[in-house]
């Protein structure tokens, strides 16, 4: 890790904090002894998260055909990795607003885009059959964290290298290098890092922007990759203007996906988005 990366992590501090008891879910529902209790009892330990999961569980989007009155019973119903992605989102959201007020970026950009990632990785990872969809959901919903820190921080920096970006052929991850000494995948991983996330997360947002240096957690990287680019080409951004990065052309291969499958598993994944985004927005 670079000095001015261990910089920008000292600062990390100073910025609002995510609940520890969502990332306590995350790792509960890893656990292989884990249960709808055990998940329940840790959820419980932090009421205003819990009554936002609740909240989420019974929004038209699942389509309850009653309303569930506990935790426990919407892990029963819909299953504890759905209820952990639940928490991801009912944690992050008012974490960015949070970490985003009075900045000069829109938080609802970031989130937007955001779970629009996080949609799309889940329905690539569906498709590929081979590794978790809910897991990918969740990498996509914090694979911008580098960005919230970096426009907290360095706001009129960002803004200033976005503006100087646009138009240009030069990857953006290339002009953030040159003018921190890091990218913010590099600096979302530290920060992944920091929280103590499992690491296929660091390891596939430090490569969703170059899936083809990945040496670990690959298809979650290029799951990512795929992911944001898609999601870029739909005009889903984070505001910052029209900024590039390099597209590999390995990552669909890798994964085993023929170009009209990326093209239907994309347009379910936006379907579903716009049938649900607003939702998750209003509740979380």
């Amino acid at each position: 890790m670079s000095s001015k990366l261990k910089e920008i992590i000292e600062k990390i501090a100073d910025l609002p904090s995510m609940p520890d008891v969502a990332f306590e879910v995350m790792r509960e529902v890893d656990n292989p002894t884990a249960n709808a209790l055990t998940v329940s009892n840790v959820l419980a330990r932090d009421p205003s998260l819990s009554a936002r999961v609740l909240q989420l569980a019974n929004s038209a989007y699942y389509g309850m055909p009653r309303e569930v009155a506990s935790i426990r019973g919407a892990i029963v119903l819909l299953g504890m990795r759905t209820v952990k992605s639940l928490s991801l989102v009912a944690a992050t959201f008012p974490w960015l607003q949070k970490a985003m007020q009075g900045k000069g970026v829109d938080p609802d950009y970031l989130w937007n885009h955001s779970l629009a990632v996080a949609f799309v990785s889940r329905a690539i990872a569906r498709a590929t059959g081979t590794v978790n969809p809910e897991q990918a959901f969740c990498i996509g919903v914090l694979h911008n964290l580098g960005i919230v820190v970096l426009c907290t921080l360095k706001e009129a920096d960002v803004l200033a290298l976005a503006q100087m970006q646009d138009g240009s052929d030069t990857p953006f991850t290339i002009v953030e290098e040159s003018a921190f000494g890091f990218n913010h995948a590099d600096l979302g991983a530290a920060l992944a890092e920091s929280w103590n996330l499992p690491e296929a997360y660091s390891d596939a947002i430090r490569h969703h922007h170059n899936p083809d240096l990945a040496t670990r957690n690959v298809m979650f990287a290029d799951i990512l990759h795929l992911a944001d680019t898609l999601v870029r080409n739909a005009d889903i951004d984070e505001g910052l203007g029209n900024l590039v990065f390099q597209v590999s052309e390995h990552s669909a291969s890798r994964l085993g996906l023929e170009p009209d499958v990326i093209e239907q598993v994309a347009e379910s994944a936006f379907l579903e988005l716009n049938g649900s985004g607003k939702i998750f927005q209003q509740v979380a």
